[in-house]
């Protein structure tokens, strides 16, 4: 899950989660439960084909964003 999701980002840069458990694998789909930068969870999905693409199941905490170099919850106004 690591390497699939670091080939989306730009180079060197963080991945947006710390750990991943329960990983399954279908056909070329495969899905994880993972602990984010910010401790919350979530569950991603990850499509292993030449170019690699993935979506979130679900995302405790929502939206993120890659900024500087950190990963950034959406602050979304109430």
């Amino acid at each position: 899950m690591r390497e699939y999701y670091a080939d989306i980002l730009p180079p060197n840069s963080p991945l947006p989660f710390t750990s991943t458990a329960n990983i399954e694998k279908q056909g070329k789909r495969y899905t994880a439960d993972v602990v984010m930068f910010d401790g919350l969870k979530a569950k991603l999905q990850i499509i292993d084909t030449p170019i690699p693409s993935f979506k979130w199941l679900s995302l405790d905490g929502g939206d993120i964003f890659l900024e500087s170099g950190v990963w950034r919850r959406v602050d979304h106004p109430t």
